[in-house]
């Protein structure tokens, strides 16, 4: 019997999820690699000293990290690089929160990163529609 043998090129392919946003469409996600989910828990616990909750900005700060690291085409590949993810901040507000609200989520739950509670203790649409209506 042949085993079947798993490659580095096997392990590294993306697994893409396509998710439809209500008012934006179908956008795909992909898990976030482990550098990128290192980098965010030291920014996240960079900001969220001891307790205190998230700012909105840094709640926003950290919904940009999330997005910038899973949004991506059908192929896998990233939609926003490091230089490029501040500009997910000059989407018009509704796509935002469309992307807050529903691929956050998502993006979260794809990344092992807890149920919907624990979701919603962290950077979502709640925490940024309370400002913005």
């Amino acid at each position: 019997m042949k085993k079947n043998i798993v490659n580095i090129a096997t392990l590294s392919a993306p697994k893409v999820k396509p998710i439809v946003v209500p008012g934006v469409g179908t956008v795909c996600i992909k898990p976030m690699n482990a550098r990128a989910l290192l980098a965010l828990n030291e920014k996240q616990q960079a900001l969220q000293k001891g307790d205190k909750a998230l700012s909105t900005s840094e709640s926003i700060e950290i919904g940009v990290i999330l997005l910038s690291n899973s949004l991506c085409d059908e192929a896998g590949v990233l939609s926003y690089t490091n230089e490029t993810k501040d500009s997910i901040l000059d989407l018009p507000m509704p796509v935002l929160q469309s992307l807050l609200d529903k691929a956050l989520p998502e993006i979260m739950k794809l990344n092992g990163m807890g149920d919907v509670e624990a979701i919603n203790k962290l950077p979502n649409a709640q925490n940024l529609s309370s400002t913005v209506n």
